[in-house]
């Protein structure tokens, strides 16, 4: 994952409500990896979406083994 570390005029803008703890804890992760709100919410959205695509890949290697298991003993 390459991280951007500017935003272009271009790019899309989104507002959002969040709860002030939820806020803090965004708040205290920018700071801790040294990047901006934006920049760390954009790390972590893009961040759930490759979890979530290795998952599934696990999950159907997982399935697949399952059926060659199933075949092997029949």
């Amino acid at each position: 994952m390459s991280e951007k570390n500017y935003y272009e005029q271009t790019d899309a803008q989104f507002k959002i409500r969040l709860p002030h703890d939820l806020k803090d804890k965004i708040r205290a992760s920018a700071d801790e990896h040294n990047r901006t709100m934006t920049a760390d919410i954009v790390a972590r959205l893009e961040q759930s979406f490759e979890k979530s695509s290795d998952q599934n890949d696990m999950l159907v290697q997982i399935l697949s083994e399952i059926q060659s298991l199933k075949g092997a003993t029949s």
